[in-house]
């Protein structure tokens, strides 16, 4: 599994306003949102739900993606960060078993919860297509 949070570019923010993809009714939620919320600088109406989207594994791409907003909590974003402009990201593959591919905790360093340093050893080398 590998997982990423990005925060959205300015651009695309921006591209709300537009409705590019000619959402039907995201025109008057977005101007309802300026109407009831004139100082809000980000245009997604805060009752919005947030992205829940994902693509299957498939035998021609075998990985399964997910895109969507803190369905995890160690995804959770800092309350200094409107987590409306927050998108994570999670991909998941499969692995031949190998006895080469480590999991490690380290004695001496520990992570930001004082538990064990992790490493990974040799993560994707036996990364196949089923």
């Amino acid at each position: 599994m590998a997982f990423c949070q990005v925060v959205l570019n300015r651009e695309l923010i921006d591209n709300v306003e537009t409705d590019a993809f000619h959402i039907p009714g995201w025109k008057e939620k977005v101007k309802k949102h300026h109407e009831d919320h004139p100082k809000d600088p980000i245009p997604f109406p805060f009752d919005d739900p947030d992205p829940q989207v994902y693509y299957p594994f498939t035998e021609t791409h075998p990985w399964h993606t997910q895109i969507h907003r803190d369905a995890f909590g160690y995804g959770e974003v800092p309350p200094t960060i409107d987590q409306r402009l927050v998108v994570d990201f999670r991909w998941f593959s499969a692995t031949q078993p190998s006895k080469d591919n480590l999991v490690e905790f380290s004695e001496d360093v520990q992570d930001e919860f004082g538990m064990p340093q992790v490493s990974l050893t040799n993560p994707f080398q036996t990364l196949k297509p089923c």
